[in-house]
C-alpha cells in the first residue's frame, strides 16, 4: 500500500503516515526511522501490521513508563492505563511483562510497602489494608503472604490509637452506648476485626 503523506503530531510525539486507502498509522521515531518511511514508498499488508504493532509497543512502554514515574504501581493499575490509551491487550500483555523484566513493576515489592504504609501512617486494619489491595489488583496468592505476617500485636496497638482518637473526638458524647457504637464504627470501617475491637474497648472504655 502506498503511502501519500506523513505528518508529526507534536503532541502525540508521532509521525502520521497516511496510506493511499486514507488510513492512518500512529509510528513513533524509531520504528519511523527503522522501516525508512517516506512518502511514495509501497508496504505490504504485513508490513504495515508488523510497523504497527512495534510502534505500539514502544508508545505503551513510554506512557507506562511515564505514568509509574516517581511513584510505585501495580500491574492492573499500569493496564487500565493503557487501556485508557487505547493499546490492544495483546500490546499491554508484551509491554507488562517487558516492565516486569526490566523492574520498572513488582506486585511484590508493591504489596510490602503497601501494607507498612497503611499500617503505620494510616493506622488500618488488616481487612481494610486487604479490601485495598484487592481494588489495586494484586493477586491474592501475593498479599496473602504479607498479610499472614500481620501480627495481632501490631494490629492490636494500631487499633488501641485510633480509638483513643475516636474517644477523644467523642468527650462531649454523654451516651455511654452511643459513644461505644460510634467507636466501634470507626474502628471497623478502618478494617479492624471485631475480636480486635472488642479488646480495644476493652483497653480503652
Amino acid at each position: 500500500m502506498l503511502v501519500i503523506d506523513i505528518k508529526y503530531n507534536k503532541s502525540k510525539e508521532v509521525f502520521e503516515v497516511i496510506f493511499e486507502d486514507e488510513t492512518k498509522l500512529l509510528l513513533n521515531y524509531n520504528i519511523f526511522e527503522k522501516y525508512k518511511v517516506s512518502v511514495d514508498m509501497d508496504f505490504s499488508q504485513t508490513e504495515i501490521l508488523e510497523m504497527k504493532y512495534f510502534s505500539d509497543i514502544e508508545r505503551a512502554k513510554s506512557r507506562a513508563i511515564n505514568y509509574i514515574s516517581g511513584k510505585l504501581k501495580t500491574k492492573y493499575e499500569v493496564r487500565l492505563k493503557l487501556r485508557e490509551n487505547e493499546f490492544s491487550n495483546e500490546v499491554i500483555d508484551e509491554v507488562l511483562e517487558i516492565l516486569e523484566n526490566e523492574e520498572y513493576l513488582n506486585d511484590r515489592l508493591y504489596c510490602e510497602i503497601f501494607i507498612e504504609d497503611k499500617k503505620r501512617l494510616n493506622g488500618y486494619g488488616k481487612n481494610k489494608i486487604k479490601s485495598l489491595l484487592i481494588q489495586k489488583g494484586i493477586s491474592k496468592s501475593i498479599f496473602e503472604d504479607f498479610l499472614d505476617n500481620f501480627e495481632y500485636e501490631d494490629e492490636f496497638d494500631n487499633a488501641v490509637k485510633m480509638g483513643i482518637k475516636k474517644l477523644n473526638l467523642l468527650a462531649n458524647e454523654e451516651d455511654k452506648f452511643k459513644k461505644k457504637q460510634k467507636i466501634i464504627n470507626y474502628l471497623a470501617y478502618r478494617g479492624f476485626s471485631f475480636d480486635v475491637i472488642n479488646d480495644v474497648l476493652k483497653e480503652i472504655l
